[in-house]
C-alpha cells in the first residue's frame, strides 16, 4: 500500500461520503491506516486526526501532515493513558487483525465522545462466498485474521455495550470485495487441489453472485454505523 500518490481509491471516496453526513470538522481516529490517504485527506478538510498505526512507514508520511499518531498496536496500549476523545473511530478491516474483539470496544468506550460513531468494516463469515468455499474462502487470510465475526453477532455485541446500530452499509465496496472472494478463493482451491475448473468457476462466478450477495445482504464484507 505505500505508493507515492495521495490520490483515494473508490472505497475511501464513499466513506468520505459517509463522514461527511456527520458534523463537520469532526475529530476521528483511525486503527490502522492503510496507505495513510484516507486520514490525509481528512486531515487536509479540517478534520482533527488522530490514528494508531505501528508500521514506521506510514507513520513517518502521516506526521508530515502534522497527524496525531500513535505509533503502538492496539495490545500493547495503557487505556488508562489516552487523553483525548474523538467522535469517530474509524476501523476498515483492522479489527480482524486484533487478538479479539474486546479489546477494540474497549478503545470505543473509553475515547470516543458521547453521540460519537464508530465506523467499521470487517469481512462477513455469513457471506454465501464464505458458505461456498469454507477454508478456501480468500477472507481467511490466515494468519493474519485472527478472528472472524458476522453481522449478528457483532451488532449483539455492540448493543450490549449500549451502542446503537445507526445503519449497515451496503455499497460498491461491498460488492467489490465479494468479487474479490470468489474469484480469489476460486483460485486458492485451485492452488491447493488442482484442476483449472476451480479457478475459472471462480472467475464466472464472480461476475454475479456478488449482486446476489449484495441483494440478501450477505456479501463478504460487513459494515456498520454505530453511535454511542
Amino acid at each position: 500500500p505505500f505508493n507515492n500518490s495521495l490520490e483515494i481509491d473508490f472505497k475511501d471516496s464513499e466513506n468520505l461520503r459517509i463522514f461527511k453526513k456527520f458534523t463537520n470538522k469532526s475529530s476521528v481516529l483511525e486503527l490502522g491506516v492503510g496507505n495513510g490517504n484516507f486520514l490525509i485527506k481528512l486531515n487536509n478538510l479540517n478534520y482533527s486526526c488522530f490514528c494508531i498505526e505501528p508500521f514506521s512507514q506510514i507513520t513517518k508520511k502521516l506526521k508530515q501532515y502534522k497527524i496525531n499518531v500513535i505509533e503502538s498496536k492496539l495490545e500493547d496500549l495503557n487505556f488508562s493513558k489516552l487523553n483525548f476523545k474523538v467522535d469517530i473511530i474509524y476501523s476498515w478491516h483492522s479489527i480482524e487483525h486484533l487478538h479479539n474483539l474486546q479489546i477494540f470496544m474497549k478503545l470505543c468506550d473509553k475515547v470516543l465522545n458521547k453521540n460519537g460513531r464508530i465506523v467499521l468494516s470487517t469481512p462477513n463469515k455469513n457471506s454465501l462466498s464464505y458458505m461456498f468455499y469454507g477454508k478456501y474462502w480468500y477472507h481467511l487470510e490466515a494468519p493474519r485474521h485472527n478472528f472472524l465475526i458476522d453481522q449478528n453477532e457483532l451488532i449483539k455485541k455492540f448493543k450490549e455495550r449500549n451502542y446503537i446500530v445507526e445503519k449497515s452499509v451496503l455499497n460498491y465496496s461491498s460488492i467489490i470485495m465479494s468479487k474479490y472472494g470468489w474469484e480469489t478463493s476460486g483460485y486458492y482451491k485451485k492452488k491447493s487441489l488442482g484442476g483449472k475448473y476451480h479457478s475459472y468457476l471462480g472467475k464466472f462466478l464472480s461476475y454475479f453472485m456478488p449482486y446476489i450477495e449484495f441483494f440478501f445482504n450477505r456479501t463478504a464484507q460487513t459494515t456498520l454505523i454505530l453511535k454511542k
